[in-house]
């Protein structure tokens, strides 16, 4: 079954098993209407959909408090960093002074989270 989606403009079908397929532009288009000929489009599950987009500049990966849900910016995990660097401060205590579970701490500190800002 494929179905036209109105609002992006794009394709998408299922098959008897439920896995989606959506269509992307070869060529790095947008598909917009100068770019929605046959031969510049290929099906795709929504997982490749999205790397295309990030490749070709169509998807900016968010990071730090650019994602909507942060509860901290950059300036504060910088200070976590370093007050646990300097003062050898206990994670939980840093997770009630920022108030974020200490979990959150431990990944931040381990420079699991937060990855693209150095102190």
């Amino acid at each position: 079954m494929i179905t036209k989606l109105s609002q992006r403009n794009d394709l998408w079908a299922s098959d008897r098993i439920g896995n989606s397929y959506t269509t992307i532009g070869k060529d790095g288009c947008f598909l917009t209407a100068a770019c929605m000929c046959l031969e510049n489009l290929e099906w795709c599950t929504y997982s490749q959909n999205n790397k295309h987009a990030i490749t070709h500049g169509n998807k900016k990966i968010l990071k730090g408090s650019e994602v909507g849900g942060s509860k901290l910016n950059e300036y504060q995990v910088r200070r976590m960093r370093l007050l646990k660097k300097i003062t050898n401060i206990t994670n939980e205590k840093l997770g009630k002074i920022f108030n974020v579970a200490t979990t959150a701490v431990d990944s931040i500190i381990r420079n699991e989270r937060w990855k693209h800002i150095t102190i």
